[in-house]
């Protein structure tokens, strides 16, 4: 045992004025493992990347489907309890419009108002509908209305080109309600009232109203709305996000 270890400790020692031998890696060797660790790590850099993009695109499919659901949920709501009589149906995106800058509506300096309003849109063609609920004494107003084509956004999370909004405010009236008046922002019933139902990095790119009689004194309406997002991270197209509502009106009928 002693023996042994008085070896081990005469082989770890050099003589004087020998030289030392260290041992290293040579310059291959540490370029090879950089290496190695570059790929490695750009593998985990792509997969983190993936897993990123998918996270993201899964909040925004779910953002999109909330504010569409909620939207056509309000609209539903109304429309179940209304009276076919109360109901009135209009289309002025000829002549109204988004401003992105201040989100109100704008209205054409050469529009006739009047013309407009003066008759109910066909089925397919409307973009606002008014309700008076039964023993309200409020207009309650939706309207889909665009962003122009013209306007230029500042970046990709701001109202783009021809993005579609959803718009609900009411009107009094005992205020003297008059259909071309619910949407104007001028009015001080549509500053204190007005919801814009979807954001602003939220497109709803299509809105499609049907109705026709459900028989009796009631009228059944089919509501269509397309959303997606503004921002989308992915390398694929993004598909529209569709939901319908088949809703009739409420009135009863007493024979």
């Amino acid at each position: 045992m002693n023996k042994i270890f008085r070896f081990n400790n005469r082989s770890s020692c050099t003589k004087p004025g020998s030289p030392r031998k260290y041992e290293a890696f040579t310059l291959i060797e540490m370029i090879v493992t950089i290496l190695i660790m570059m790929v490695i790590m750009m593998m985990v850099a792509v997969t983190l990347n993936a897993m990123i993009r998918a996270s993201l695109r899964s909040d925004v499919k779910l953002r999109v489907r909330d504010e569409v659901d909620t939207s056509l949920e309000i609209m539903k709501r109304f429309l179940s309890q209304a009276d076919a009589d109360e109901v009135r149906i209009y289309q002025s995106e000829s002549i109204r419009s988004m401003n992105p800058g201040s989100m109100t509506i704008e209205t054409s300096s050469t529009a006739n108002l009047q013309q407009v309003y003066s008759s109910s849109a066909a089925s397919g063609a409307a973009n606002e509908i008014h309700i008076l609920p039964p023993g309200g004494d409020r207009y309650i107003c939706f309207g889909y209305f665009k962003v122009p084509q013209s306007y230029s956004p500042p970046n990709d999370f701001s109202p783009q080109p021809e993005q579609g909004f959803l718009v609900k405010t009411s009107y009094a009236v005992d205020n003297g309600y008059s259909p071309e008046l619910c949407f104007d922002s001028s009015k001080a019933d549509y500053k204190k009232n007005v919801i814009i139902l979807n954001s602003d990095t939220i497109n709803f790119a299509d809105f499609i109203l049907n109705f026709n009689s459900a028989g009796g004194e009631n009228t059944y309406f089919d509501v269509k709305i397309g959303g997606k997002s503004n921002k989308w991270y992915g390398e694929d197209e993004q598909s529209l996000y569709y939901k319908q509502i088949a809703v009739s009106t409420g009135k009863l009928s007493i024979e």
